[in-house]
This record gives C-alpha cells, structure tokens and sequence, in this order.
C-alpha cells in the first residue's frame, strides 16, 4: 500500500470544482445507480417467476439456456473483459482532457472487437449442433436440434451485448453511470413480456426473440448518453493505437476470470443435462434465489466498503485498512445468516411462494428446493469471497484473486462431476458452494499472510458466535414452520403442487422467518456479539447518505429547468 501525493492538474478550460459540489453530485448519482439496480434486480427475479409459470423446470427451458450459454463461450471471454480493461484507459485520457484520443482509441477498440467477435459468432452458428452436444451431452437429438436452432437466433442477441458492454466502458470512463445502470430494465421487461404474451404459443422460440429485442434495447438506451459526451464513431482500425495496446496488456488475467466464471456454468449445465429432464432450469431457478438477497443486501455493503477500503490502501494506513475490512466481514456475516438459515429451513414454502404457479409442478418444485438448500449455505461465502477480492484490489493485487479463482473452478468442476451423478441436482449445487468456500479460505488466508489485514483469531470468534445465533436460529425456525403446518393442517406436500396458495405460502416463510429473527438476535444479545452494533451504524449511515444524496439532488434538478 503506498502513497500517492495528490495530483496538481488544473481542470481543464480552468473551471475548478467545488469539492461538496463533487461530493453532492457522486452521493445522487450513487443513489440513483442503487435505485436502478435494484429496479433491475427485481424485475430479473420477476422474469424467472414468469419463467417458471409458463414453462416450469422443462427440457424446452433446458435448451434455451443451454443456447445462452453458447454465445457467451464468446462474449463471457471477450467483451465484457475487453469493456472492463477499456474503462481505466480511456478515463485517464478523458481526466487528461484528451477527449479526441479516448474517441479515436475507443473507435479503434470497438472495431477490433467486431472483427473478432463477428467471425466468432458465424462460426459458432455453423457449429452450433456439435457445440450443443458437447455443452450438453445428455440432451436428445430433438432438444440438440431445438437448442441449435435458438444459439443461431442468440448469436444476434450476442452481437447487441457485445457492443453494449463496449458502450458501457465508454460512459464509465466519461463518468456517466445512469445510461449503465438502467439496462437491465427494458430488457428485462422485454424478457417478461415475451414470455408472458408469447411464450405459451412460441415456446422457448419467444424466449430467444426477447432476449434479442431486450439486447438491442439495452444498446439504444445508452446511445443518448453516448451522444451526450460527444462520442461520434469512426471506422478506422488502427492496431497501433497506444490506447489499444495499452488495453490490450491489462486483458489476460480479466480474460482468465471470465473464462473461470463461464466453465463453471458450463460444467453445471453439462453435469445437469446427464441427470434428468428440468435439471439446468430448476439449477437456475434456485439461484436466482439466493442472489436476490446477495445482489440487495450483499453487494450493496461491498460496493460501500470498497471505495473506503482503497482510500486507505492509497494511504498506506494498514491498521485502518485491517479494521475496515474485519468489520466489512462480520456484518455481512451477521446481516447474511439468518437468510442462509430461511433459505435452507424455509426453501419448500420459498419455492411455492416465488415459483408455484402454472407449469411449474411439484416435480420442479421439489428439484428447486434441493438445490435452494444447498445453493443457500454458499450465500455468506459467497458474499465475504466478494469482499475479500474487493480489499485484494484496493492493494492493486489483481492477481492473487484470479489464481485463486482458478482453484476455485478446479473445486466446482471436480465436484459437479463426483457430487452430481452421486447426490444429484443438490451436489450440483453444493459443488458450487464448496467453490465460494474455498475461494473465501484461500483468499483470506493470502490477506493474512501477505498483508496482515485480517484477524484470523477474531474472525473465527466472530463466526463462533453468529454460527451458534444461526443455530438457534434454524431451531425456532423450523418450529415455528411446523408449528403452523399442523395447526393449518397442511401437508408438505401441499407446498409442492401448489394447492395450499399464495396466501398460506407467504405467511409460512414470513412467520417462521420473523421468529428465527428474534432469536438470532436474542442469541446475538446473549453473545455480546459486537457485529450488531457495526450493523446497525451501517445501517444508519447508508439512511442517511441517501436522505443526503435525495436532498441534494432535487435542487438540482429544480435548477436544470432555470434560465
């Protein structure tokens, strides 16, 4: 961790800005991006809802994301690495105020990747039935044909990613994060309606033609912002551009993260298609789950600990950097258990509340519960794997979180293949916890080792005590929930065809949650638990960062319209 002296540069066109201006502007603009990631994330959990109603955990469903992840061999190693190395490039240059050179590199990238993303994505459309068979081996020769068929029509859709997350590092770089951060939002509606007005009639066909529409929607809201820092594209393709090749030299270690991230759904999928009929749909369904509360809760606490955490990394403040790290850790834990416990104690009424409509029969439900469960106790790894890697890059080490990744991927793959033809879809799922588990080790361990930034001794006392509030936790939970299922007279099976409703299924998670609440908190209490405490202040500050960020963004937008 060193120390930088800070930068004399003047602005350019010498208009200095008013430091709480800067800062009032940064806290809007962070809530309005949380607003729409979150609009973003719930209409996302929404479509899988819609999903299930019409299609169920179905072999049609199988094929269409068996087909999704045939571009993605692409873009998952291509793109979306080449967009996230562009940002840092091309803000330096617009921070330099050479607006002319981050257009012409920008230019220049842009088309060096459609003319090796464009032969790619011909060349997997003339491939696209072997690829599929090899990508899903256990699938027949009718849904090999069925998937084939929706890869070409994807391969269109992929073309439209590829150039939105190209426009996304562009606007990243000029400070522009609206545009970014509402694509989620038509292309999700666009997935909704395809399948709630088409998908009975056109089956997993509606689904691919809304993923095309929502993909060319996701590029057409960002060109107004594109338009507005001055971005006119130029067809040249220059290789020698120093912006280029400077980009070019950050991509191999993001290019090995996304591969790792794209072989582990690979090898799910591939394991899931041998097992049976709705196994990859009701791997996803479950997943879907478990990353709601990871994206609203846990996400949110790592991306406001991370700009804090390389403030004092750039400080060389190691003590401040250990302590800011511990506490990051122990209120996610905290603030992460009691929904590991609901979702694992919870999953059958979590499952029929979300999912248990239409096509989506006990058989689905079933499947999706089981890999609910084990899906849900990798939601704290998961969520302190996330800030452990953030803390690795405040103390710009980059490295060590994608070797680590690398084993972690080595840790799924061999279990998808010995834990899913053993236990079926749960060891699928459970593969996949064991992965975040390890990455979390190693990762700390190499904080410790290295840079002396985590309490091994206080971490472990630490989860001692939130593992034994869980415990008494999952015990009243799991009372309550039986408590009620006798009084209402309910059959767990009742939950799975879906014949008990919406009603008696809300309150069959909402009850029995309320009361394993209380308890772990009371357990927290008895504890002496200092991590409720640090939740709490994080809490409280978040509130009042957005009744900040609301109260000085409405001036701001009343004077816009002024003369």
């Amino acid at each position: 961790m060193s120390e930088r002296a800070p930068s004399r540069r003047r602005p350019v066109g010498g208009r200095r800005e008013r430091p709480g201006a800067v800062a009032q502007g940064v806290a809007a603009a962070t809530l309005i991006i949380a607003v729409l990631t979150a609009a973003s994330r719930v209409l996302g959990f929404l479509r899988e809802t819609v999903y299930a109603s019409v299609f169920g955990a179905s072999p049609e469903l199988d094929a269409f994301l068996v087909a999704q992840g045939v571009p993605n061999l692409v873009l998952g190693m291509v793109s979306t690495a080449i967009a996230t190395a562009a940002t840092p490039v091309l803000a330096g240059y617009v921070a330099a105020g050479r607006r002319g050179e981050a257009a012409r590199s920008f230019s220049a990238l842009a088309n060096a990747v459609l003319v090796v993303v464009v032969p790619a994505l011909a060349l997997l459309g003339v491939l696209a039935e072997p690829v599929v068979r090899w990508m899903a081996p256990g699938f027949g020769p009718e849904q090999v044909r069925l998937a084939a068929g929706l890869t070409r029509l994807l391969l269109v859709a992929s073309l439209f990613v590829t150039v939105m997350n190209l426009l996304t590092g562009l606007l990243h770089a000029h400070r522009r994060f609206t545009g970014p951060a509402a694509t989620g939002i038509p292309f999700n509606l666009a997935m909704i309606a395809a399948a709630a007005f088409f998908g009975t009639t056109y089956g997993p066909w509606a689904l691919a033609a809304g993923f095309t529409v929502g993909s060319l929607l996701r590029v057409l809201i960002q060109l107004p912002e594109a338009r507005w820092v001055g971005f006119r594209h130029r067809w040249l393709l220059d290789w020698d551009d120093p912006g280029l090749r400077t980009i070019a030299g950050l991509l191999p270690p993001l290019f090995l993260g996304a591969a790792v991230s794209e072989v582990n759904v690979f090898v799910d999928r591939m394991v899931g298609s041998t097992l049976g009929e709705g196994i990859i749909s009701a791997l996803n369904y479950a997943f879907r789950v478990v990353t709601l509360p990871h994206g609203l809760v846990a996400m949110a606490l790592v991306q406001a600990v991370y700009p804090s955490l390389g403030a004092v990394a750039e400080a060389g403040d190691g003590a401040a950097f250990r302590r800011l790290l511990q506490r990051g850790m122990g209120a996610l834990a905290v603030g992460l258990a009691p929904m590991t416990v609901a979702l694992v104690v919870l999953r059958d009424p979590i499952v029929a509340f979300v999912y248990g409509r239409g096509r989506f029969d006990a058989q689905d439900a079933t499947l999706t519960a089981l890999a609910l469960a084990a899906y849900g106790l990798g939601l704290v790894p998961m969520a302190l794997r996330d800030l452990a890697n953030r803390a690795l890059y405040a103390a710009r080490d980059g490295r060590t979180p994608a070797r680590v990744a690398l084993v972690a991927m080595g840790v799924n793959v061999a279990g998808d293949l010995v834990l899913g033809p053993w236990l079926g879809i749960t060891g699928l799922a459970l593969a996949t916890t064991l992965s975040f588990t390890t990455g979390l080790v190693l990762l700390v361990a190499h904080l410790d080792r290295r840079y002396g930034a985590v309490d091994v001794g206080g971490l472990l006392a630490s989860t001692g005590r939130v593992a034994m509030a869980a415990a008494a936790s999952g015990v009243a939970m799991h009372g309550a929930y039986r408590a009620l299922l006798a009084h209402w007279q309910i059959h767990p099976s009742a939950l799975a065809d879906g014949a008990a409703g919406a009603a008696v299924e809300l309150a069959l998670v909402a009850g029995p949650g309320a009361v394993g609440c209380v308890a772990y908190l009371l357990a927290l209490v008895v504890l002496r638990s200092p991590e409720v405490t640090d939740l709490v202040e994080a809490g409280r500050r978040l509130l009042d960062r957005a009744r900040q960020a609301a109260a000085t963004a409405r001036p701001g937008m009343r004077r816009t319209g002024s003369p």
